[in-house]
């Protein structure tokens, strides 16, 4: 049995089977979000609400869905077994394209942040969780560590306990959160749970079969099975499906209840069923919890497909939209509600967006209060749809007029707020979906348009919701994709809606276009014609797919936090910020880990890292840096010392930037790791190891070139460039030994030395043997920065050897009297603890100078 919309029986029930299956996903989804904004998170109490909600949720699906009269294109349900194998066969296929899920435990950007979210999540049933490092520490030492220095360009807040990442709210208090969208990360923590942390992988995978399935529903219910299996079929090869199926991240669960919102939509159009429209407005508010940015999406396309059927048909009430606009405001209101109690990483860019718009002087200055109106608008016009759905034509089109007006006025502020850049979208857009693809698309967009949204397969009323739907966000995202340095990152934001509906659009203009060819050559042509398509939109993906991508990380994250004793503070060089190992070590490692605060180590005696390690040892904690082979960072400390010297290294493959049509192929970046730990001396140190790299740390050593071994027996050295520079005690005198280390045909070497920026010391160094230069410092308590300024020479330039460095003076030492650190452990110089490590070898042992 064939409906007239082209559903048969099977597949209608198949429709409300699935819709009823995610209706109950939905409900656990929220009341995860519900019992984490109370704190009271958990699998147990989790599985209780779910089995009420989804039940709940079944016996609503059952007792509305009933239509209350026949459409024309209503079909029943029906028996038989091909239709069901034939969908189960789909959500297999998808099951093994997005399958294994990124390991995005190091690097990833936000993915790595969904991860961490929801094991905290998991950990402390709460969006808002304290963090006992953070907590540990006196208040102006947590002010000084934390405070986000990366402010004009990261929106996670004035103190980050990890920049681009996880805020803490109120430096007072020690509540850390990571102000996303609550959804994803949620039932990442019921995944964590329930399946571990390689199972929390699964959740993106997860909503992707599930969108791919809603999504194939819906072709094939406005343009039969074939159409279905096009459209998923295109959707499935596009790179970014394929990339955000297997990331965890959340444009994959926003796809997938938008796709259950238009699924149920159409079911409802064509049945005449209310409780399927109520559905819909159910799905796209759970939708709003996945993507913060479909709480104004979603309210824009569901006021611009109110005001279209106003004007366009206002002789006649659209079935069930009141129905649809009741249930989705009272989430719309929820959503407003969650992001004025909770903080936010978004409420800085929101409170951005009001001071630029021209509307700004209109609304209360506030942003609570601009969201509470906001808020009460979108009420209004749901409570004003509700009361006008049976009002005359005449006041039907008046509030379409109002709607369009309101609509006009939302279009000039955003344009006149954001940046156009629709020329460098449509050109990096079609690296991602072909132009043929995109041209069939837009096409068929234009057709649905021009004929009122009329679909000759479905009715006007189902099809176009998903006109005005790809109409909305794709103008919004087409004009400003918020991202356009990244163009993958950039394609998130087409993910949940754009790249889906394009795809339904391009397969009912290709299915359209074939079925004007003659009978006889009709299969060869649609046939061949969408081999064609597919090959075109998975050109781009031929770049990952089959490729190990962050395969591994969960091991190296765990091994290098294996290397660290319980209790261990480890403080991370500011490159790796980007990396999120610090992120991982803390959050799924359990290593209270932190970034090394650049700019925050300085020339002082008390300067707040040295402070805040001083507090680590005397509470008994071991102390570790880890950085890389690029990293160079540094603060003052004579009277510490840094031993146990370990090197590990974490691999990342990864998808490079896309730069050309296609992108580049999976590239792998090593990044090799130094750990130290470090220990406090006494005496204090009174002299720089120059032939010692983990000197920099303490003295500040810049504009050196690598250590080198004398041939002569005169030690270890290090050239100078033409200026550099360390940190010395104050009111101490510094005893310099230099030599000149010129060949023949070079410049005499002639040497100045600065102390904070006053000179102390010029001297003509006349041969190669190493002399003592004593720099005699004013009286003081203050470190104070001694520079070397010195001419150069390069020996490629004198034909001498191929060394292409400019080359000043050798420094073998610097020697001054220090006084004795207080609070240092009373050991004798050089005789440092042995660093305790577990879970593998220890690393090689190397004593400080």
């Amino acid at each position: 049995r064939r409906s007239p919309c082209g559903v048969s029986g099977h597949v209608a029930g198949i429709e409300r089977g699935f819709l009823r299956f995610a209706l109950g996903v939905s409900a656990v989804a929220w009341l995860a979000v519900v019992l984490a904004e109370f704190g009271r998170f958990g699998i147990e109490a989790l599985a209780a609400l779910a089995a009420l909600g989804a039940l709940g949720a079944g016996l609503f699906a059952f007792a509305v869905s009933a239509p209350r009269r026949r459409g024309p294109g209503s079909a029943p349900g029906g028996g038989g077994w091909r239709a069901p194998a034939e969908f189960g066969v789909l959500l297999a296929l998808c099951a093994a394209a997005f399958s294994p899920p990124h390991e995005a435990v190091l690097a990833g950007g936000d993915a790595t942040v969904y991860l961490n979210f929801g094991s905290r999540i998991a950990a402390t049933g709460a969006l808002e969780f304290e963090d006992a490092l953070v907590g540990d520490l006196p208040a102006d030492l947590r002010a000084a560590l934390f405070e986000n220095r990366l402010r004009a360009l990261d929106a996670t807040g004035r103190y980050a306990r990890f920049p681009g990442g996880f805020q803490i709210p109120a430096i007072g208090e020690p509540t850390v959160t990571a102000g996303f969208s609550p959804l994803f990360p949620v039932v990442t923590a019921a995944f964590h749970d329930a399946f571990s942390l390689r199972g929390s992988l699964f959740v993106a995978p997860t909503f992707a079969i599930l969108s791919i399935g809603a999504l194939f529903l819906a072709a094939a219910h406005l343009g039969g099975r074939r159409v279905g299996w096009l459209t998923a079929v295109l959707t499935v090869a596009a790179l970014p499906q394929l990339w955000f199926a297997r990331l965890p991240v959340p444009e994959m669960a926003a796809q997938c209840f938008v796709l259950a919102g238009l699924l149920a939509w159409l079911v409802a159009c064509r049945d005449g069923a209310r409780g399927w429209a109520a559905a819909a407005g159910w799905f796209f508010g759970v939708a709003c919890f996945a993507k913060v940015d479909l709480i104004v999406l979603l309210s824009v396309s569901l006021l611009a497909f109110g005001a279209w059927r106003w004007l366009v048909r206002p002789d006649r009430a659209i079935r069930g939209l009141g129905w649809l606009l009741m249930a989705f405001v009272p989430l719309l209101i929820h959503n407003v509600a969650h992001y004025l109690t909770f903080a936010s990483h978004y409420r800085p860019y929101v409170e951005y967006l009001v001071e630029r718009s021209w509307l700004a002087a209109r609304l209360p200055a506030d942003l609570p209060g601009t969201l509470v109106l906001t808020a009460g608008a979108a009420v209004a016009a749901g409570l004003a749809w509700a009361a006008y759905r049976c009002a005359p034509p005449v006041r039907r089109r008046a509030c379409g007029l109002a709607a369009a007006g309101v609509l006009a006025a939302y279009a000039v502020n955003y344009a006149g707020t954001t940046t156009a850049r629709l020329d460098e979208t449509v050109v990096w857009l079609s690296w991602y979906v072909s132009w043929p693809v995109l041209a069939l698309a837009a096409l068929g967009l234009v057709r649905s348009i021009a004929r009122g949204g009329e679909v000759r397969a479905a009715g006007g009323d189902g099809s176009a919701l998903a006109v005005v739907l790809l109409a909305v966000v794709g103008l919004h995202y087409l004009y400003d994709p918020l991202e356009p340095g990244v163009h993958i990152w950039s394609m998130r934001r087409f993910v949940p809606v754009v790249l889906p509906l394009t795809m339904l659009m391009a397969s009912m203009t290709a299915a359209a276009l074939a079925g004007r060819i003659a009978a006889a050559w009709r299969p060869a042509v649609a046939a061949g014609s969408a081999v064609v398509l597919v090959a075109l939109v998975a050109r781009p993906t031929l770049a990952v797919a089959a490729k190990p991508v962050w395969t591994g990380a969960i091991a190296q994250s765990a091994a290098v936090a294996g290397q660290f004793p319980p209790g261990a503070v480890v403080l991370a060089a500011p490159r790796l910020a980007g990396a999120h190992l610090p992120t991982s070590l803390a959050y799924l490692h359990g290593v209270d880990a932190l970034l090394f605060p650049a700019g925050l180590g300085g020339d002082r005696m008390d300067s707040p890292v040295a402070r805040a390690v001083h507090f680590w040892l005397a509470r008994g904690r071991p102390v570790f840096f880890v950085f890389t082979d690029r990293d160079h960072f540094s603060f003052f400390a004579p009277e510490f010392s840094l031993t146990g010297l370990g090197h590990t290294q974490i691999d990342l493959p990864m998808l490079e930037r896309t730069e050309a049509r296609a992108p580049r192929a999976v590239v792998r970046t090593p990044i090799r790791l130094r750990v130290f730990q470090v220990r406090r001396r006494h005496p204090v140190r009174t002299a720089v190891d120059i032939g010692d790299p983990r000197d920099d740390v303490f003295f500040g050593l810049d504009g050196f070139h690598t250590a080198e071994r004398d041939g002569r027996g005169d030690g270890t050295f290090r050239w100078t460039g033409a200026r550099a520079s360390l940190t010395i005690p104050g009111g101490t005198n510094a005893a310099l030994t230099v030599g000149a280390g010129r060949p023949a045909g070079a410049p005499p070497a002639e040497i100045r030395a600065w102390l904070d920026g006053g000179p102390v010391a010029a001297r003509r160094l006349p041969d190669n043997e190493p002399q003592v230069i004593v720099v005699e410092a004013p009286p003081g308590s203050e470190p104070a920065r001694l520079t070397i300024e010195s001419g150069t020479f390069q020996p490629l330039a004198l034909d001498i050897s191929a060394d292409s460095r400019h080359l000043g003076v050798k420094l073998y030492s610097v020697a001054f009297d220090a006084p004795a650190a207080a609070g240092s452990d009373p050991r004798p110089d050089g005789q440092d603890d042995a660093v305790t490590h577990r879970r593998r070898p220890d690393p090689p042992h190397v004593q400080a100078g």
